[in-house]
């Protein structure tokens, strides 16, 4: 039974507690999670949907709930990658044993974003409970997480930033900071930027939502705009999304390909471009089986994403050992 320590605290998943089959005393967080005692200090942190699984997790549920998971164990820690455009934090959290930045970049490693648009919630959701379990897990590979790319988006409930830009857009093939070359990088977009050229992923997943009352679940096409994408970044991104889609049908959800175009500066194929393997995915946003199925359908992904970079960690080596999008570029944010 794998075990994290943290001082005198040991943290165990909710399913190695359930499988102990111990009697346990729940107690509610402030404003986060569950936190489960037994005895001898055993703590659980549950996210904090789990008090309220049809509604959205609030930004103060947010930061109660990484502060306890970094209290926890020391799988995670938490950057600061800069503020929003109305002041509010934008962390990300690094998610595996305990590596220094440039251990990270040499690690098996992948980013996942939430909330890129504010008011595309179901991706944030689960990311809460993917990196719970990897926190807790045995995992090797590094996750770097940003829950949270749009903070005022979710303060709002809208889609785009304070100032009505779409974050999702107008983003460099190239890597260049847009603010040097006559663009305009938002900071929202600048934090998202600095994840990228401080811990160098191998390969990104970005969760989005659709406006539909479907339940369907949508995956990035993959050769949507290829031209231009170098071909091992084409078939990475062509075989995680296979090995997401056979394992939501095999969970019973309806899964299909985007069908639309694919703004070309769009963040995901911005990054393609340059020779990260990067993809997204999409639930619907008023789908009939509300926020707990769109989460399930994301944690769904999330799970099978993580299971791809488990198994895969040379092939993806390889093709970042190629990478154009964040050569040349050194970070503005430290990270020891």
């Amino acid at each position: 039974m794998m075990a994290t320590s943290r001082s005198a605290q040991t943290v165990f998943s909710r399913r190695q507690l359930l499988g102990m089959g111990a009697a346990v005393v729940a107690g509610t967080l402030p404003a986060g999670g569950y936190r489960v005692r037994l005895a001898g200090a055993v703590t659980l942190v549950d996210p904090p949907w789990s008090r309220h699984p049809e509604t959205v997790t609030s930004l103060s549920e947010e930061a109660t709930y990484l502060t306890d998971l970094h209290a926890a164990t020391d799988r995670v820690r938490m950057v600061t990658l800069g503020a929003s455009m109305e002041g509010r934090a934008i962390r990300a959290v690094i998610v595996g044993p305990p590596r220094t930045r440039d251990q990270v970049r040499a690690a098996n490693n992948c980013m996942i974003f939430g909330s890129h648009h504010g008011d595309e919630w179901a991706g944030r959701e689960a990311i809460f409970e993917h990196m719970r379990d990897h926190a807790f897990g045995s995992g090797t590979e590094t996750i770097v997480y940003l829950p949270t790319v749009s903070p005022d988006g979710v303060a709002l409930g809208q889609r785009d930033l304070a100032d009505g830009f779409d974050p999702n857009r107008h983003w460099s093939q190239s890597g260049v900071d847009r603010r040097t070359d006559g663009g305009a990088y938002l900071p929202e977009q600048q934090c998202l930027r600095q994840a990228i050229l401080l811990y160098h992923p191998k390969i990104v997943l970005d969760t989005h939502e659709y406006t539909s009352t479907s339940n369907t679940f949508r995956f990035d096409s993959g050769t949507s705009n290829a031209s231009g994408t170098p071909e091992a970044v084409v078939d990475v991104d062509g075989a995680v999304i296979a090995a997401m889609r056979n394992v939501a049908t095999a969970a019973g959800y309806t899964a299909v390909a985007y069908g639309g175009p694919v703004p070309d500066d769009g963040a995901t194929q911005a990054f393609k471009h340059g020779g990260i393997p990067a993809l997204f995915t999409e639930s619907a946003q008023r789908a009939a089986g509300g926020l707990a199925l769109r989460r399930a359908q994301q944690l769904n992904a999330l799970n099978a994403f993580q299971a791809y970079v488990q198994s895969n960690a040379a092939a993806l080596a390889s093709v970042a050992a190629s990478v154009t999008w964040y050569s040349g570029f050194t970070p503005t944010v430290t990270d020891p």
